[in-house]
């Protein structure tokens, strides 16, 4: 004898942008760089993967999406 019960993952895969502020931004649906520089047009995007301690920051490209 047990008890058996299963529950459904509901795990949303976002996209995650850290505002200058501190403040997290997440996009749960597919979101172009254009869209939140029309928000924010004093910031710009780049990738966290590629960021390097003491390297040059490269800006995303404004036709690109945002990758989760």
């Amino acid at each position: 004898m047990g008890i058996c019960s299963s529950c459904e993952s509901t795990h949303v895969v976002t996209a995650k942008l850290v505002l200058q502020d501190g403040r997290l931004q997440e996009y749960s649906y597919p979101v172009k760089v254009s869209y939140v520089l029309q928000k924010y047009p004093t910031y710009f995007i780049c990738n966290s993967d590629e960021m390097e301690f003491d390297d040059v920051l490269s800006a995303i490209s404004e036709d690109e999406e945002l990758q989760p």
